[in-house]
């Protein structure tokens, strides 16, 4: 017995020799990424000497091998990077820092673990360089967290999805091992930290879900590659699944697993990782002919247009008629939504339609057309859509229903970009994933959905709204089509097509323009609606949509958020709140100095019981003054600082 317990002792202590500690620092210094090679390879997170995530597995299993477990370190290479990039579409800012340090761990079998640390995070990534094909059975990636923090998570029962679940807060010492998952990003808040897993830069692979497997930890739950369908309508439910996850190229990158970790909310809600981590454009493209900006939309207000002297409806008078209202108001786009093509034919025209004529008067008012249309009407005739949009004179696309993302979905996302930028189309993804990453690399896709937005009416609320900014929109461009005229709280909240009303109140509604990031902000509601209020409508029509600089004066999760933007030598201010009232003082600081023309719109002193109820002020200011911005229950606060020439 001794023999064997000395034999056992011996060969632990063998096994720990070989065990190796990688350490890789961020340029501040203040993160810190482990990462331990021993019978697996394990990764940890630390901030200020704090750790946020423990030794989590990272595995890849595949036909040629599983690379992760018994590992042989080859070597290890870093480098370190600082340079500044210039998005095309700046939905925080013109200029954006790139600042990491870097560590690529090869080992035996053709395969490598990519490290970078940035002074607001970490990210990995395996590399492969394999001649043949590589079938990924599936994948492991750990997160262990303290069991005192707590997780926001999506919960979907199933990998085909809309992606627009209203958030659930649960401590993860609560959190249940169980079926149901998350679709990423993922947020989670302790005493001392913020912390949000995403993924990006996904080239023919399948997105990321996460589900508790044992106690305070999250691994993948990875949809497999589709074997059959079941058609419904416009969308594809899997009956019948493959044994892997992908077959794709042996020698490559995979997506990056992004964990952005923050001392503070308002540090989280600026981050730029997952854009820093994706790819690219090609070198010397010309993007140019991507213009961002509004969108007047004609779905959600079901053409509810009055005062006019012809039926309205999916007709020609009437987006005649929006196009005026947009071309009124300097509103960038016009969008036709389902209805103007005969379902299912796709290249087809509703006979009440005469989209030439609509198109030339838009183009004569100086306002650009998009399409709306199912992605299987896109797949149907994909070799000439496109190309015959163009030649219609469309600016751009709004596809829906995909709700999937298997190996096969994700690539064809990437295959109508490809062809949409060929025929220098915009394009807007619906019913889609939330961003990953592809919208760098093609900057003419301006929006994604992936989220409980305006469409969802009484559903939307206020209470779910307020973590937008902390979470959907920390990985990428949010089409959440605000704009609602028809302002009620929640208890008076209803809609129907022929009345649709959104939650919050009047001011809350027009902050969202400003609190919310897109490539393209739909204005949801009808003409008739905004020529109600036309102040508050000149002050959204005038909102941008790409700002130079982003500023962050008030950030608490779950309750309220305010955002400072400029464009140019113009600051605007938005700020929400959730179901509760509040008043939040701000200092005008980020001003330069002079004196400013501050117009601003703030909820009425009725507007806890009347959400309709609004103030318009003009004032002069300067940045030395502060603000008390007064906020009823679901309400906001908008504020536009032109300087006084």
């Amino acid at each position: 017995m001794k023999r064997i317990l000395l034999t056992a002792i011996a060969v632990i202590m063998t096994l720990s020799a070989y065990a190796e500690n990688i350490s890789l620092l961020s340029p501040d210094g203040n993160i810190k990424v482990t990462v331990s090679v021993d019978e697996d390879v394990t990764w940890s997170l630390a901030i200020g000497g704090q750790t946020a995530l423990d030794n989590g597995k990272i595995a890849m299993y595949t036909t040629n091998g599983t690379f992760g477990e018994m590992p042989k370190l080859k070597s290890v290479k870093r480098n370190s990077v600082d340079r500044t990039v210039t998005p095309v579409i700046a939905l925080k800012q013109s200029e954006i820092r790139d600042n990491y340090n870097a560590m690529t761990l090869a080992f035996n079998g053709n395969w490598a673990l990519e490290f970078r640390a940035y002074d607001n995070g970490a990210a990995y990534r395996f590399i492969t360089s394999s001649k043949n094909e590589l079938t990924v059975l599936d994948e492991t990636a750990e997160f262990v967290l303290p069991a005192d923090a707590t997780a926001y998570m999506s919960y979907s029962k199933s990998h085909v999805t809309m992606y627009e679940e209203p958030y659930t807060a649960v401590k993860m010492k609560d959190m249940s091992i169980q079926d149901r998952h998350s679709y990423l990003p993922i947020l989670f808040s302790s005493d001392n930290w913020r912390m949000m897993i995403s993924e990006t830069d996904l080239h023919d692979y399948p997105a990321m879900f996460l589900q508790a497997n044992k106690q305070n930890t999250l691994n993948t739950a990875i949809p497999k590659a589709i074997s059959e369908y079941i058609v419904d309508g416009h969308k594809q439910f899997p009956a019948g699944y493959e044994k892997h996850i992908a077959k794709t190229a042996g020698s490559r990158t995979f997506p990056w697993r992004v964990v952005t970790l923050t001392k503070d909310d308002a540090s989280m809600v600026l981050s730029h990782l997952n854009y820093l981590l994706s790819s690219e454009p090609a070198a010397g493209s010309d993007w140019s002919w991507v213009k961002p900006g509004q969108v007047a939309w004609d779905w959600w207000n079901w053409w509810t247009i009055t005062g006019v002297d012809f039926e309205t409806g999916i007709n020609t008078k009437t987006y005649q008629h929006i196009t005026d209202f947009a071309a009124e108001y300097g509103i960038e786009y016009i969008l036709l939504d389902e209805g103007w093509a005969i379902d299912g034919k796709p290249l087809e025209l509703n006979p009440d339609i005469n989209l030439s004529e609509i198109i030339s008067h838009a183009k004569a008012k100086g306002v650009g057309v998009f399409l709306w249309m199912a992605w299987d009407q896109v797949e149907m005739c994909f070799d000439t859509i496109f190309k015959q949009y163009k030649d219609w004179g469309v600016d751009g696309v709004k596809i829906d229903f995909m709700d999937r993302s298997d190996q096969w979905m994700m690539s064809w996302y990437e295959k109508v970009m490809k062809e949409a930028t060929k025929h220098q189309l915009l394009v807007d993804f619906h019913g889609s994933i939330t961003p990953k990453g592809l919208e760098r690399e093609y900057p003419n896709l301006v929006s994604y959905e992936g989220v409980r937005g305006i469409e969802n009416g009484t559903d939307c609320k206020p209470s779910n709204s307020i973590y937008l900014p902390f979470i959907r929109n920390v990985v990428g461009a949010m089409d959440f089509t605000p704009g609602s005229m028809n302002s009620l709280h929640l208890e008076n909240a209803h809609s129907t097509p022929e009345l649709p009303s959104g939650i919050g109140t009047r001011a809350y509604q027009m902050a969202l323009y400003i609190v919310f990031e897109s490539g393209v902000q739909m204005l949801a509601d009808s003409p008739s609606a905004y020529r109600t209020a036309p102040d508050c409508t000149k002050f959204i029509s005038e909102t941008p949509v790409v700002w130079d600089e982003t500023r962050v004066l008030n950030a608490e999760l779950g309750e309220s958020i305010v955002f400072a933007r400029r464009s140019g030598d113009v600051w605007f201010v938005g700020g929400i709140t959730d179901e509760n009232s509040r008043e939040i003082e701000i200092s005008l600081d980020f001003l330069p100095e002079g004196k400013f023309t501050l117009t601003s719109f703030e909820d009425g002193v009725n507007a806890n019981r009347i959400a309709k109820d609004y103030k318009k002020t003009v004032r002069e200011v300067n940045a030395s003054q502060k603000l008390t911005l007064k906020m009823a229950r679901e309400g906001g606060w908008v504020g536009k600082f032109e300087p006084v020439k």
